[in-house]
């Protein structure tokens, strides 16, 4: 029976490929995914970010590959929540807070969709609303994950994938401006926020790890800043408030200033270096930067009104008002399609409301909450550290644009967590030896 059914999906599966191959290697794959899913958290932790960075990074339409993943990142959190309650690990009570405030919050997301006074297109919905779902979704698949992956494990994950974005960043920007001398456009999910995140967590790692390793750690550091500064974007510049968010003593895994002021000096000498050779073969328009750092310079010297970027980013902020005194308990709600750009923090106010926004932010706020009482209780690391330099620059990034549709934020919530997590489980663990 085992292999007539077997026999007869591979059929089904090959027939689908002949007429969309997403679709058909999606249900030819299904068994084994869901298998995977059931069956091992790491499975589930890599579907949903591995395979997002992948199809989040693709168009910006409504693809079945996209309706695919929407259904894969809810089997995940659910199964993930499930067994959570079911067997919780001893970190999981500094968090339950979050199943409160994450419902509220999918609530206030379906009723957006209803009461936007505009009308929402189901499509540009789904678009949007999965963005903030991984917000809600990704600790609840990290705080499972976290009790079965070694603390060096996640650290790694995280310094790889955030470091894979950063580029992707540097490949998309450069493209979408017309200077680019690269052999191609977007190839995966483009954030700053995710890379925010590694370069965080590698900054600390080069001063508590030894030998070898510290050399491997210096590899993120560098490349990390130099793939985004090298599309000119100068929001980007926020990326260092890690430096100054990390310092501290170094039992509280924190990085002592003395020792930050020579590596900064250092360091940033090589990634100059870095940053020279990678533009000579990366941009096509050699003034291209120039024109950039130019302009940098007006803003930061009190004559932003004199770069069109600026000047636009503050007539932004006029017209996003205005959306929001229009409607501003429900706002104009996801899946609503705003005529122009609007490049600020109230951009999710335009789209949420006062309601929305707050409930977002209060989930936030309580998981800021449960990071400080789980470090209290159970120690520092190298994970919480870092995840603080990553709240200092979204905190820092709030002028130039909302955090929350960063397409890296979610996945840098979830690897955060998963980091935080199995810091946490193998202080535990080795308390737990000691105390024998």
């Amino acid at each position: 029976m085992v292999v007539v059914v077997a026999i007869g999906w591979t059929v089904l599966a090959s027939v689908l490929i002949a007429r969309d191959p997403v679709i058909g290697v999606g249900i030819g794959l299904l068994p084994i995914a869901l298998v995977a899913i059931l069956r091992y958290s790491l499975a589930r932790l890599l579907l949903v970010v591995i395979g997002g960075m992948l199809v989040l990074g693709s168009s910006s339409d409504l693809s079945s590959s996209k309706v695919i993943y929407a259904g894969v990142v809810v089997a995940c959190a659910a199964v993930s929540l499930w067994k959570l309650l079911r067997d919780p690990p001893a970190y999981a009570r500094w968090f339950t807070p979050l199943i409160w405030w994450g419902l509220g919050f999918l609530g206030v997301i379906i009723i957006s969709y209803f009461a936007s006074p505009a009308g929402s297109d189901l499509g540009l919905f789904g678009r949007q609303a999965t963005l903030y779902v991984l917000v809600i979704l990704g600790p609840v698949i990290g705080l499972d994950a976290g009790r079965d992956v070694t603390p060096e494990f996640a650290n790694v994950l995280i310094a790889i994938l955030g470091t894979v974005a950063a580029v992707g960043f540097a490949f998309d920007w450069l493209d979408r401006r017309g200077v680019t001398a690269l052999s191609g456009g977007r190839f995966v999910l483009a954030s700053l926020l995710l890379p925010a995140l590694a370069f965080a967590l590698a900054v600390v790692s080069v001063f508590h790890t030894r030998g070898f390793c510290r050399i491997l750690w210096l590899a993120p550091t560098l490349l990390i800043p130099v793939a985004m500064l090298i599309t000119g974007t100068r929001t980007n510049l926020v990326i260092f408030i890690v430096l100054l968010f990390v310092l501290g003593k170094r039992r509280s895994f924190r990085v002592p200033a003395t020792q930050m002021v020579p590596a900064v000096l250092i360091i940033g000498t090589l990634g100059i270096a870095l940053f020279s050779w990678v533009a000579s073969f990366a941009i096509s328009d050699r003034g291209f930067l120039q024109a950039r750092i130019t302009a940098a310079v007006l803003v930061l010297t009190g004559s932003g009104a004199a770069d069109q970027s600026f000047a636009g980013r503050a007539e932004q902020y006029q017209t996003a008002w205005a959306l929001v005194s229009e409607s501003p308990l429900f706002g104009y709600g996801l899946g609503y399609a705003i005529p122009f750009i609007i490049d600020s923090p109230l951009l999710t106010l335009v789209r949420l409301g006062w309601l929305g926004s707050t409930v977002l932010l209060a989930f936030l706020l309580a998981l800021c909450i449960s990071v400080k009482k789980l470090q209290q209780r159970f120690g520092g690391s190298v994970a919480t550290t870092a995840f603080w330099g990553f709240v200092a620059v979204v905190i820092a990034n709030l002028p130039f644009g909302t955090p929350f549709e960063d397409r890296g934020f979610g996945y840098a919530i979830l690897l955060g967590t998963l980091a935080i997590s199995a810091a946490t489980n193998s202080n535990i663990r080795r308390n737990s030896l000691e105390s024998i």
